[in-house]
């Protein structure tokens, strides 16, 4: 994510600062299951069960129809 301070600004009302930083957003709390300790026949399976879950609830957060 590239943060751009709004303050402080030099002269021409420019940010002086400008980095990037890696931010962590944990939100596994929002989706429908418990995440926490689940079984899975895979790795593959226990991915696509928390992706499912993920796109099933930014569906109803949004209210679009994810493709």
């Amino acid at each position: 994510m590239r943060l751009t301070p709004t303050f402080p600004q030099t002269k021409s009302k420019r940010p002086k600062d400008v980095c990037d930083e890696p931010i962590m957003l944990e939100r596994a709390w929002q989706l429908s299951g418990d995440y926490d300790h689940f079984k899975a026949r895979s790795a593959a399976d226990a991915l696509k069960k928390v992706i499912e879950d993920l796109k099933n609830r930014l569906e109803h957060w949004t209210t679009m129809k994810a493709v």
